[in-house]
């Protein structure tokens, strides 16, 4: 057999869906694993790349991904960082309002947190060899804990349309009763209560009585501790 030599330079490693899959469209509580890394081009920009893994539900185990691009001129648009920015405060890190290496952010981020995110389709479009294909992207990013959170876990496609159409009808039951009350009271003949001089003395005595009572004071509740959250100053220190 002659001797053949096989040239890479056009054509780069099918990656099907490889370390990411194809989920259906929906809510899903998602497990965080984040790397930085550059992006490719003439002028690479830092960039943090996440590994969002299901943890609940029939798509439990598989896999998607998300980027984020850090801007680093002025020019720059910084959608890519409000995006990651968004990511953190979801999945329970303070909101920041200065500078933080990104080393501290991809270390905050890899604590085993999870944060719940509305994962849409996404259409790449075809590039190089590549084929147009549809992805999963997380769209949005909600705190797992929060009731806009569990809410979204615990609806199913549709429930949101229900919820409207009751509370629609709820409030046109309500309207319709207020009607009824008011044509009631309207039928009711309107009496003037006439006080007579003894009602008016004994009235009278009450409120002396009731400037002599001292008020009772009232007891101080106790304020609840408030929630510490995490404060990218204790990332610093080494373990």
């Amino acid at each position: 057999m002659a001797k053949v030599t096989v040239d890479f330079s056009k054509a780069p490693p099918v990656q099907k869906s490889s370390k990411f899959d194809k989920i259906p469209e929906g809510p899903y509580l998602l497990g965080i694993s984040v790397e930085a890394g550059e992006t490719k081009g003439d002028v690479p920009h830092p960039m943090i790349s996440a590994t969002l893994t299901v943890k609940k539900g029939p798509q439990k185990g598989r896999r998607i991904s998300d980027s984020f691009w850090i801007p680093v001129k002025r020019k720059d648009s910084p959608f890519g960082l409000q995006r990651l920015h968004g990511l953190m405060v979801a999945s329970g890190i303070k909101e920041q309002s200065g500078k933080v290496d990104i080393a501290v952010i991809v270390k905050a981020l890899n604590k085993g947190r999870t944060v719940i995110a509305l994962v849409r389709d996404n259409v790449m479009p075809a590039q190089g060899d590549y084929e147009e294909r549809t992805v999963s992207r997380p769209d949005e990013y909600i705190n797992a804990s929060s009731k806009a959170g569990k809410r979204l876990l615990s609806s199913k496609p549709g429930d949101d349309d229900d919820e409207e159409e009751e509370s629609d009808e709820e409030e046109e039951d309500e309207s319709d009763e207020e009607e009824e009350d008011d044509e009631e009271e309207e039928d009711k003949p309107k009496k003037k209560a006439k006080k007579s001089s003894d009602d008016e003395d004994e009235d009278e005595d009450e409120e002396d009585d009731e400037e002599e009572e001292e008020p009772t004071p009232k007891k101080k509740g106790k304020k609840a501790k408030a929630k510490k959250d995490d404060d990218f100053d204790d990332e610093d220190d080494d373990d």
